[in-house]
């Protein structure tokens, strides 16, 4: 997977990956993973103890961010769980949207594709929808 990743990264940004900051997971620890990062130049950054993605703190920072704004948009709306895939899928897009302090004066969408991100099709969320059917 790392592999397929890290073509599609390369190609995206054109540019390489230089740097991985991981935990110390069976995964990332591997002899076949370091053979393939020593292969393709990449350094590897280890947390300092297993399985603790708490030192990861930028991507630890963003899930708890992600996981409130869900929290509070089924309880701000009364909705089932069920809804928590769509809610998710709903805070990553406005956030990839949003202002950020990791890249200055651009959205991390602009960040990633280089094209201004259009909004003018975003709702207030839960807004009332309906649908009419018609009988033939």
């Amino acid at each position: 997977m790392f592999k397929k990743y890290k073509v599609f990264v390369e190609k995206k940004i054109g540019d390489v990956i230089w740097c991985l900051k991981i935990d110390r997971g069976e995964e990332f620890t591997s002899l076949e993973f370091n053979n393939l990062c020593s292969m393709y130049g990449v350094n590897r950054q280890l947390t300092t103890t297993v399985y603790t993605p708490q030192q990861n703190e930028v991507a630890e920072r963003k899930n708890r961010t992600i996981i409130n704004i869900v929290c509070n948009m089924l309880s701000g709306k009364e909705l089932p769980k069920e809804f928590w895939p769509e809610v998710v899928n709903w805070s990553v897009y406005v956030l990839n949207r949003s202002p950020t302090l990791a890249v200055k004066d651009v959205t991390p969408e602009k960040a990633w594709s280089g094209i201004k991100p259009c909004v003018d099709h975003s709702r207030v969320f839960g807004w009332l929808m309906f649908m009419c059917l018609t009988v033939k």
